[in-house]
């Protein structure tokens, strides 16, 4: 069982875990020159700017412009950024919890310009129910999030994801773990 005290614990655990994410770094302050140089790494239509410090913040902003990102991070601390120009190939966005026995929550989206923080706030589905529910293989995309949250065994964490139509991020796979919760 995973223990998650903030969006740094989520952040490591992912890691620790080699969950399927998209190329993101973590800054503890404003550093152009690692900036440029994931840009030029990850080159990108857009990305997006999360704060790490705490949930549900206003530095979150999911379509910045590559020459707008310097100038929106300059005065932050504590923040990512990552690549996120891949919501044209998304089909499901927002959050599941499965529990071991069989339950699972969901609240999630279609809208592919949603993000999963949107997606869960804006859910097209939004309910609790066992995993033989046959509104589960009516959801595209949420049988390949499903399988992922038991191939990794992510049980009674909230899993805030994206499902693509094909397979992207740093794993090369269709989901995406863009945060895990349970004490946040």
């Amino acid at each position: 069982m995973f223990r998650i005290e903030n969006k740094i614990d989520s952040y490591n655990l992912i890691l620790t875990l080699g969950l399927n994410k998209l190329p993101e770094i973590l800054l503890p302050e404003f550093d152009e020159k690692k900036i440029v140089s994931f840009m030029k790494k990850y080159p990108a239509e857009t990305y997006a700017i999360r704060d790490r410090n705490k949930s549900g913040s206003k530095t979150f902003r999911p379509l910045v412009k590559p020459d707008k990102v310097l100038g929106y991070c300059a005065k932050l601390k504590n923040f990512s950024i990552n690549v996120s120009d891949m919501y044209k190939y998304q089909v499901l966005t927002g959050e599941a919890r499965l529990t071991p026995k069989g339950e699972i929550s969901v609240a999630v989206s279609k809208n592919p310009n949603l993000n999963a923080r949107d997606g869960a706030q804006n859910a097209d589905y939004n309910f609790t129910s066992a995993l033989n529910d046959r509104r589960l293989n009516r959801i595209l995309g949420m049988n390949d999030v499903v399988n992922y949250m038991f191939e990794h065994e992510l049980f009674d964490v909230i899993v805030e994801f994206a499902c693509y139509d094909r397979p992207v991020g740093t794993k090369n796979e269709k989901v995406v773990i863009f945060e895990l919760r349970t004490s946040y």
